[in-house]
């Protein structure tokens, strides 16, 4: 699938010395995702510095049948930033300017990082409340493209629910200057919805223009122990309705990630007694005056009563908060760890060939059989496991509202065997 050597120097030409590369080693890092599972070749990097130069090059790609492949932050963990066919590869790294910002909204170009736009907003006393653990490298526009979920959709949504605006170039050159801020508007069709969640199959996305909310003065984080993604569901119903419905975030967690965590990541540790088989990490956030502290106490205090959760944590500081987040954070990071150990310790056992997760094993028995092969499948099933049970709860939350009884901003003092302990202080975050 490679081009032509007279097409790669006419988008060389387009880009100019800056915006290109055929160096091995430079393009090496964008070859290959981030859990090293897909390996991809390309005979040249383009690094597009604005949307002119986007349009340029799309339009010679689309003259010439040549086929392309975009890349933000190479973040994405399924493959479909990795040109596994010889493609060219489009990085929208360079496109990384903050185009403006004022009390209601952001617009970022492409290759902006998710890290920065929260910065922005942080430093206005704004939030931009998307927040992923690889927010330090993926880019805003990959996560438009994806969609992308994050922590917060149970407050905020879905990516698609912060974008206002977006600038667009499609496959022939034309660019769609969608940059609108208004958030009231019904002037027919949406165009922008069309390429949130495409995945670069409609278009490039160039810049956005982003929705920001107000920063929240209190956030109380708790980490549960719950017997199953059923009960998980439960206990978000219960946990939503005792806080008014100011959870922003709620995630479940098997006992398998948690394990890979503790044995992989410095400073983090199982906070909690006695092991789980699931866990529930919640946090809730809003105003200075909303008494969150107690609203979680009583939630807690509910689920307890009707075996929803058998044990649970509340941070009582920031620093508590990030421990416990750095356990969430950190799943991807163990998971990977955790595989090229196992892939090491079946070559050093002799065993046959790893099975694909799923699938059964090709080769070898015994003790070679391939561990990282089961951690996966039970990761996966797991995943679908989480889908299910939180899309069940989307459709038959109905949340009411605290009853406004007076509550002391206190920290959790009682759980259903003893005292709730503190988050592990030893944590960096």
């Amino acid at each position: 699938m490679t081009a032509p050597d007279e097409v790669l120097s006419r988008l060389k030409d387009t880009v100019g010395a800056k915006g290109f590369s055929i160096d091995p080693g430079e393009i090496a890092p964008h070859l290959e995702e981030w859990r090293s599972k897909y390996h991809g070749h390309s005979p040249l990097l383009l690094k597009p510095a604005t949307t002119a130069e986007v349009s340029a090059v799309l339009r010679i790609c689309n003259e010439t049948g040549t086929a392309i492949v975009t890349q933000g932050g190479n973040t994405g963990l399924v493959g479909g930033q990795i040109p596994l066919h010889g493609e060219v590869l489009l990085s929208t790294k360079r496109l990384n300017r903050l185009r403006g910002i004022d009390d209601g909204t952001v617009t970022a170009e492409a290759g902006v990082t998710l890290a920065q736009i929260q910065q922005a907003a942080t430093e206005r006393n704004s939030l931009f409340p998307l927040s992923l653990a690889s927010e330090g490298s993926c880019t805003i526009g990959g996560n438009v493209a994806t969609n992308a979920g994050g922590t917060h959709v149970l407050r905020y949504g879905m990516t698609r629910a912060l974008v206002l605006g977006l600038e667009v170039v499609l496959a022939n050159g034309t660019v769609l200057p969608m940059l609108r801020a208004l958030q009231k508007d019904n002037s027919g069709y949406d165009l922008k919805q069309l390429f949130i969640g495409s995945e670069g199959t409609l278009g490039v996305i160039t810049a956005a223009c982003l929705r920001l909310f107000p920063r929240p003065d209190v956030a109380v984080t708790a980490l549960a122990a719950v017997p199953s993604p059923q009960a998980a569901v439960a206990l978000l119903c219960v946990m939503q309705s005792h806080t008014g419905g100011m959870l922003s975030a709620f995630e479940l967690i098997p006992r398998i990630a948690l394990e890979f965590v503790a044995r992989h990541i410095e400073g983090t540790r199982d906070p909690l007694a006695a092991p789980s088989p699931w866990y529930v990490l919640m946090e809730a956030t809003g105003g200075a005056h909303a008494n969150l502290a107690a609203s979680f106490e009583d939630g807690l205090a509910a689920a307890f009563a009707s075996d929803l959760a058998s044990d649970a944590v509340v941070a009582s500081s920031v620093a508590q908060a990030a421990a416990l987040w750095k356990l969430r954070e950190s799943i991807s990071e163990s998971q990977k760890r955790e595989g090229r150990l196992d892939q090491a310790r079946h070559r050093r056992a002799g065993g046959g060939h790893p099975r694909v997760p799923g699938q059964g094993r090709t080769g070898g028995a015994g003790r070679g059989a391939w561990r990282a092969g089961r951690s996966a499948s039970a990761i996966w099933e797991t995943a679908i496991s989480i889908s299910i049970s939180i899309h069940q709860a989307l459709v038959t939350i109905r949340p009411s509202w605290h009853n406004g009884k007076r509550c002391n901003t206190r920290c959790m003092t009682s759980s259903r065997n003893s005292a709730a302990r503190s988050a592990p202080s030893t944590a960096s975050g």
